[in-house]
């Protein structure tokens, strides 16, 4: 007895009866959501690939029933065969792994002008790669699909979606299309992808396995290694950081660590890769850009995974827009300024004052440059450029989007740009506006004109300039920290002790005043005391913010370098140094990994045994 599937609304049998032909999604011609029961066996081919080729094995078993089977009959006795259970979808029993092609059953035929046409059961000889959906009565290749399921036929610049998902039922025209597809680009790269590369290669993902397994263990020993040591240094109320990375308590204690555990010390040698947007990474592209659009069509002729070749062609089609090549020109013309800015004042030697002054001229050569005139020298300069690359696109304006309603400011109808060169104009001025406001917050800040105040007090003592502006500053801010009565007795002894030397910024008073003995420092306590109020933090007295002793221990000079939410977690596991013992490192680690994808990646999930690692 065969029982067909049941509609679920009417109740009525459709074992006999085919649908009206409807578009179909490749979980059609491989699954059926519902499941019947078979008496007999059904009748199975079986692909097997040889070569660049596919061989078929017909193994067909007669029916006993009395009535014709349907195409949908033959696909549920699919399922039986593979023990499908009642009730249950097909893909929750079975992974197909081959088409289905059945025989010996009535196959609808089609009507096209005046004949009748149908598929044929011996096409499956021929072509062993047809899949038959009885449903929807077409064939799809079931090598495509296959491929397709798995993102690998992005490459392929011709798809031929009615082999891949929507099925092919001309029959009148099925040989000659047939031949086609199994001659087309798409077919072949599927065929690659599904009998060539891993007969040749193997499984990529098993080869790669073990080398990933093993650097994932690596990175979880090592990043344990490295909370081990923040916690030891947290504990003991120690520095981390240094006058310089190299020499900060952090490194040189995980450098002492890698003397007992060498795969640390490589661990930390690898090379450090900072994506940093400066000027000469923007004119190192700009220089290369032909090299660059030569590569992409390099790396797409090659066999490269799915994946890979995505993003490959993912960047080559970004280069190849205008907006990129303008975007490029214009950071490195913007950034070439702010790098000059960022060398000048990583000197050592530069007083407050300086670092204000060379600040200020950098933002006004910025604000120099947002006008009409240089913008259309530096865009008739892009389009000359642009031109000596005939794979860049012409410059066109952007689809126009409102912005939502919350952000709207004026009732009137929004703006956008009627021309290529207003809309790059716009974003010519607002990358400019964007740097000049950056270098606002960070020199017009309080905390930096309070230093700036200070730090001149003692040089304009010392170059025999008229300091009262500032002196009047310190009676007013400071006058629980300095005397000012006896600061200016001790400033004739400051300038005295200070006659030898030219002074213009902090560190070099600092240096001269190193060389003193206790005795003469005494003599000059109120300046001891203003050149450690600019050590400590210029922007308060430090004094209000000390909530318990433990604090005066760890506000050292660093702390101007500290962000408060990490001096106070840096205050908690300093003062319950039991509960910092007692911290699960696993638990950290994990914390920290799950934070970022890229860091899941690298470390994976901790455990104990990852606290050791096989030599």
């Amino acid at each position: 007895m065969i029982y067909g599937n049941m509609d679920k609304e009417t109740g009525t049998s459709q074992a006999t009866g085919f649908a009206k032909k409807k578009r179909s999604t490749i979980s059609d011609f491989f699954s059926k959501t519902e499941q019947c029961c078979i008496e007999e066996p059904a009748c199975k081919r079986s692909c097997q690939p040889i070569g660049n080729t596919a061989l078929t094995d017909m193994q067909t078993t007669k029916s006993t029933a009395e009535q014709p089977r349907s195409p949908t009959v033959y696909i549920q006795q699919l399922g039986a065969e593979h023990s499908a259970s009642p009730g249950q979808s097909l893909t929750d029993n079975l992974h197909i792994t081959e088409p289905f092609q059945p025989t010996n059953f009535n196959i609808p035929k089609k009507t096209f002008g005046k004949q009748n046409h149908s598929f044929q059961s011996k096409w499956f000889n021929d072509f062993p790669w047809l899949h038959y959906n009885g449903q929807s009565d077409s064939v799809l290749c079931f090598i495509c699909a296959q491929q397709n399921e798995k993102l690998n036929l992005r490459a392929a610049r011709n798809k031929e979606w009615v082999f891949i998902s929507q099925g092919f039922s001309n029959w009148k025209k099925a040989l000659v299309r047939f031949k086609e597809h199994q001659v087309s680009e798409c077919h072949k790269l599927a065929m690659e992808y599904q009998i060539s590369i891993p007969n040749t290669c193997g499984n990529v993902i098993q080869m790669s396995n073990d080398a990933a397994k093993k650097t994932m263990a690596t990175n979880r020993f090592c990043l344990l290694k490295i909370i081990e040591c923040l916690q030891y240094l947290a504990r003991q109320a120690m520095l981390m950081q240094g006058d310089t990375d190299e020499e900060s308590n952090f490194i040189q204690l995980l450098k002492l660590r890698g003397k007992d555990q060498p795969v640390l010390l490589k661990w930390l040698e690898r090379k450090d890769d900072r994506w940093t947007g400066r000027a000469s990474c923007f004119q190192r592209i700009i220089d290369n850009y032909s090299a660059l659009l030569q590569e992409w069509i390099v790396c797409l002729d090659q066999k490269l995974q799915a994946d890979v070749r995505g993003r490959v062609i993912g960047c080559e089609a970004q280069i190849n827009t205008f907006d990129f090549f303008f975007g490029l020109n214009l950071g490195e013309r913007l950034f070439s300024h702010t790098d000059n800015l960022s060398k000048t004042l990583q000197k050592t030697k530069m007083s407050a004052v300086s670092r204000q002054r060379v600040a200020n001229v950098t933002k006004q050569v910025l604000e120099k440059m947002r006008n009409n005139k240089c913008f259309k020298s530096f865009y008739a300069t892009v389009l000359v450029k642009s031109k000596q690359h005939p794979s860049v696109s012409q410059p066109a304006l952007p689809r126009q989007r409102r912005a939502p309603s919350r952000f709207e400011i004026r009732t009137g109808a929004p703006s956008y740009p009627t021309t290529p060169q207003d809309h790059y104009r716009r974003l010519y001025f607002k990358a400019i506006d964007l740097m000049v406001n950056a270098i606002d917050l960070c020199f017009n800040q309080a905390s930096f004109r309070v230093y700036e105040k200070m730090e001149s007090f003692l040089v304009k003592c010392l170059n025999c300039q008229d300091y009262s502006t500032e002196l009047r500053y310190l009676e007013t801010n400071y006058k629980d920290d300095v005397n000012v009565g006896t600061l200016n007795a001790q400033l004739e002894i400051f300038k005295l002790l200070m006659k030898e030397g030219e002074f213009t910024c902090l560190d070099d008073i600092q240096a001269k005043m190193k060389t003193f003995s206790e005795a003469e420092k005494s003599m000059i306590s109120e300046i001891i005391t203003i050149c450690n109020l600019l050590l400590v933090n210029p922007a308060t007295s430090a004094a209000g913010e000390r909530s318990f002793s433990s604090a005066r221990r760890l506000k050292t000079w660093l702390r101007s370098t500290m962000t408060q939410t990490r001096f106070s977690n840096l205050t908690i596991l300093n003062t319950h140094k039991q509960r910092t013992d007692n911290l699960c490192l696993i638990d950290i680690a994990n914390e920290f990994t799950a934070l970022n994808d890229n860091r899941r990646k690298n470390f994976g999930t901790f455990k104990e045994s990852d606290f050791k690692i096989s030599g």
